[in-house]
């Protein structure tokens, strides 16, 4: 079996050698038959109850993943093998093994590599399966994501440049978001990040998180206001706040660093704005009418 890995993960190949020395038609029905079974399949020759599996390897599928990855190789050979000797292609520490495994290779670098296992058998000899560019490195890369508001109740996410992209939300997938940019409404909370992918190397970015939890902690009153406004927290506030006007300009911001805070707004005029709160890591935002 062979599992795709997630960067930082250990993967496994395993590695399937099969001796044929009963010509059993070169697929692997015959093996562990008895002898009238045997005779009902076309190509199938009885040799006794040592029926074996015919010659050949088993590998899903390549490996892909970033510098640093760590691949299991496990044989599974059958048949009464002397010797084993891997060789784990370029990029590979260590480049070599003995021995039926598993062996855990470490591939940094970049590019593809080439991975052989020999095997000695006192009945076929030397065999040796060899699966060419089975194994795909890339160099790593730090994924990030900003936040730019629009001014029209939406936030676009932008992730870093990358080959490819996926999005997610709260830990989801999110179907058909693989564009570079996301937009998200200002009401639709959750936990956003994207998986970036540069050559053979995928790595999800920090994730962002856009109206969560904070609205269930922070109490922004009255609302509408006259002339101030104050900020109340269950927890202790640290970051900061910004008021935007209709058209998305910043009118007013400054830090927050306590559980109260006042906010004067008495030099603004009558109308609807927008307030965003940026702290502990978080972002809430809320509609505030000013009307005297």
């Amino acid at each position: 079996e062979l599992y795709n890995p997630d960067y930082g993960m250990v993967t496994n190949i395993l590695f399937r050698e099969f001796f044929d020395y009963n010509e059993c038609n070169e697929i692997n029905e015959c093996y562990g038959l008895n002898e009238s079974d045997c005779e009902e399949i076309e190509g199938c020759e009885w040799e006794g109850s040592d029926n074996t599996p015919w010659s050949g390897a088993c590998v899903e599928e390549d490996v892909t993943g970033c510098d640093g990855q760590m691949v299991t190789f496990t044989n599974e050979s059958t048949g009464s093998i002397s010797d084993f000797s891997w060789d784990f292609g370029i990029n590979a520490t260590p480049a070599t093994a003995d021995g039926p495994g598993p062996h855990i290779i470490t591939y940094s670098g970049n590019g593809s590599s080439t991975v052989t296992l020999t095997i000695t058998s006192p009945i076929n000899g030397v065999t040796f399966e060899e699966k060419v560019d089975v194994i795909e490195t890339s160099p790593t890369h730090e994924p990030t994501i900003t936040r730019t508001y629009n001014g029209d109740g939406t936030y676009t996410l932008q992730a870093s440049s990358g080959d490819s992209y996926q999005w997610l939300r709260n830990g989801e997938t999110l179907a058909g978001e693989t564009n570079q940019n996301l937009s998200v409404d200002l009401g639709d909370g959750g936990d956003f990040s994207v998986i970036v992918t540069k050559g053979s190397c995928m790595v999800e970015a920090e994730s962002l998180i856009v109206n969560s939890v904070l609205e269930k902690n922070v109490d922004i009153y009255p609302n509408p206001t006259s002339n101030y406004l104050n900020i109340r927290s269950d927890i202790r506030l640290a970051g900061n706040y910004l008021i935007y006007d209709t058209s998305g300009r910043v009118i007013k911001s400054d830090d927050l660093n306590t559980d109260l805070s006042i906010i004067d707004l008495s030099s603004l005029d009558e109308g609807i704005y927008l307030m965003k709160l940026n702290v502990n890591k978080e972002v809430l935002t809320k509609q505030i009418i000013v009307r005297r």
